[in-house]
């Protein structure tokens, strides 16, 4: 068993599992949502993740999520940013990436093409502004404490040169 900084290792739990449905071990200290898992789903899944985190966390528990945010992918899209690469095997790989301003989803489709063949792979995501994000947040029974440069200490930056591009937001259950 493995301590981590002074916490005990026995106090220590670490789980993976689909957020949709209820914890049935608690309650935890904080949770961690890391890397654009929200949005996958409809608005009323990520709010039933939210509410499992909630539900799940001790009351005065933190919660850490970090995701991407709308104005820096709208921001990249806006100069045609689309990405491609070569891999070390020569293979080229594309990725064509659409923002539905209205459902706020942002549809990307992968190409690649190489000496183990070529195919494609569908993804569509539903990427939020802060704003939305703060509000899910709230929404969901937690109170904002502040909003960071994605997992940094740095606080966020919305816009001009130094635009964040990702978003931290840690809060509270009350």
């Amino acid at each position: 068993q493995r301590q981590r900084d002074d916490i005990p290792a026995e106090r220590l739990r670490y789980l993976r599992q689909d957020l949709r449905q209820p914890l049935h071990e608690q309650p935890f200290d904080a949770a961690l949502n890391i890397f654009t898992s929200l949005g996958y789903g409809t608005e009323a899944d990520d709010m039933a993740v939210l509410s499992t985190l909630r539900c799940a966390l001790r009351r005065q528990g933190r919660l850490f999520i970090e995701t991407a945010h709308r104005d820096r992918i709208t921001v990249a899209l806006s100069h045609g940013q689309n990405h491609a690469r070569r891999l070390s095997d020569n293979t080229l790989v594309m990725e064509e990436t659409r923002l539905d301003a209205v459902s706020g989803r942002v549809d990307s489709t992968l190409y690649w093409s190489g000496p183990a063949g070529c195919g494609q792979k569908h993804s569509s995501v539903r990427i939020y502004t802060a704003t939305e994000l703060v509000r899910l947040v709230e929404a969901a029974g937690f109170r904002l404490v502040s909003v960071h440069d994605g997992c940094s200490p740095a606080p966020f930056a919305a816009s001009g040169p130094t635009m964040s591009s990702r978003i931290g937001i840690l809060a509270l259950r009350d």
